[in-house]
């Protein structure tokens, strides 16, 4: 029986995770939940799944939520941004941390995830962008392992999992693969005009805001390919990023003789989660495969760059090093939560996050504590960019 922190249990790898655990509750039990604020869908996950402990970064939330468990028995520990985390649950027992927090604030619990020797299932991409270099150095000193529960990082894992030492040396180069988002045909000037609702309309998944405006600026590839090159051991010219509308192909990697291996399912997120939940072994999960007589077809598409400029950013600030990393992942989470309330147009973010990193002088980052540094400078920075852009 494995123990399992959860963080960021609320959202939908979180969710996901959960419904593979009800039906596994032989192998796993839910240790430790972790979310920001919505205290109502935690409630009904504490009184189901019983975690020892559970986390609430937002105070106001935390209080809702042990009002609300007042009304039930349980022995369900509250803990909260005052505590130490560190010590109270992370040394202790999760064997497995599911790191599905969004944005920068998943890197401290997956460094000290790392730091005492868990297995990691990584949905939460920015810490590999913010910190890929430190984060590798981190696993080379410990027993921790990081495998990738996002759909593209997956599939290239378990594809590059299939080759001997041979075949790795013979690819030629690996295709991470997307939707294209909500605006994939959309004219320049109609996205000028694109609102939060359209935005976070994606036609093949289900997230939560913040992932899906990257989706529809195809940020989010940019970052998957910065994140791609922190995983595996490829240098970055081999990652292309290809258009393919269906949402059925996840990962594509082509070898030097010509031929490719693709990897291909429905899009369900329990998928990937369940192969690395389970790992090394194979998964107990069971979906249902890909009706091919009913897919049509299958398309792919190159990016277009001249609209969706965010992917080439991602081999700038590689050039430029880590500093340039945390500062592109800073200003788009600012960008787009300003663009969430409405404070500026779609197009604006790529706009201020280009501006952010031709404008920043950036120090190096050497640890965790600069690596903070810039981010919290690049923050204050983006913040005074993006007022020029206010509509």
């Amino acid at each position: 029986m494995k123990n399992i922190a959860i963080l960021g249990s609320t959202g939908s790898i979180g969710i996901n995770t959960l419904k593979i655990i009800k039906n596994n509750q032989g192998h796993f039990r839910v240790f430790a939940l972790v979310s920001n604020k919505n205290y109502r869908l935690l409630f009904h996950q504490v009184i189901e799944f019983k975690p020892k402990f559970v986390y609430v970064h937002d105070l106001k939330a935390l209080n809702k939520l042990k009002k609300l468990l007042d009304t039930v028995k349980h022995n369900t520990i509250f803990l909260s941004q005052n505590d130490d985390i560190d010590s109270i649950f992370i040394k202790k027992k999760p064997d497995i941390v599911v790191a599905g927090i969004v944005g920068s604030a998943g890197l401290k619990w997956v460094i000290s995830s790392i730091k005492h020797n868990k297995k990691i299932l990584l949905a939460n991409k920015e810490t590999l962008v913010m910190a890929g270099p430190l984060i590798n150095k981190l696993l080379l000193k410990s027993k921790a392992q990081l495998l990738p529960v996002d759909s593209e990082h997956n599939s290239i894992f378990q594809l590059t999992n299939t080759l001997n030492t041979q075949q790795i040396k013979n690819i030629n180069d690996i295709l991470l693969t997307g939707s294209g988002g909500p605006f994939r045909k959309k004219s320049l000037s109609s996205i000028k005009l694109a609102t939060p609702k359209q935005a976070i309309n994606h036609p093949i998944w289900k997230m939560g805001a913040k992932i899906s405006v990257d989706s529809a600026t195809l940020m989010n590839k940019s970052l998957e390919l910065i994140e791609a090159h922190n995983i595996f051991n490829f240098s970055f010219d081999k990652y292309k990023v290809l258009i393919q509308p269906e949402g059925v192909i996840h990962g594509i990697v082509n070898m030097k003789d010509g031929s490719s291996f693709a990897h291909m399912y429905n899009a369900d997120m329990k998928i990937p989660i369940s192969n690395v939940l389970f790992y090394p072994n194979y998964n107990s999960y069971m979906s249902s495969n890909i009706n091919f007589s009913n897919l049509k077809q299958i398309n792919f598409e190159e990016p277009r760059h001249n609209i969706f400029p965010s992917i080439k950013l991602a081999h700038e600030v590689l050039k430029q090093g880590m500093s340039a990393q945390i500062a592109l992942n800073a200003s788009n989470e600012i960008a787009v939560d300003l663009f969430l309330k409405k404070r500026i147009k779609f197009t604006s973010i790529v706009e201020i996050i280009d501006k952010c990193l031709n404008e920043q002088k950036f120090n190096s980052a050497k640890n965790l504590e600069e690596t903070l540094e810039i981010d919290k400078v690049s923050r204050i920075f983006a913040k005074k960019i993006s007022e020029k852009f206010y509509v």
